[in-house]
């Protein structure tokens, strides 16, 4: 997907069937670096945030299915402590 303007929020739908690896790229073309933040909503309707640095004139990419693994496993330690 591309979008002909800049945007500070999207909503994307990503599905979670396996078939496919999703990798969103974040784009930075500010002179200032940024903090973006990623929202995703999991298939038991909970959901988890994670966070990245953009620095000045870059880009950066998510990666749901490797941030929701490591979610995941985060939540199983803090459950069995």
């Amino acid at each position: 997907m591309t979008q002909g303007g800049l945007a500070e929020r999207w909503t994307l739908a990503e599905g979670s069937g396996g078939v496919f690896q999703t990798f969103i790229l974040v784009a930075n073309p500010n002179a200032t670096p940024t903090r973006v933040r990623a929202t995703y909503l999991t298939g038991t309707g909970t959901s988890f945030v994670t966070e990245q640095d953009a620095p000045a004139n870059s880009r950066l990419t998510f990666f749901p299915r490797g941030e929701h693994a490591a979610h995941e496993q985060e939540r199983r330690r803090h459950q069995q402590a």
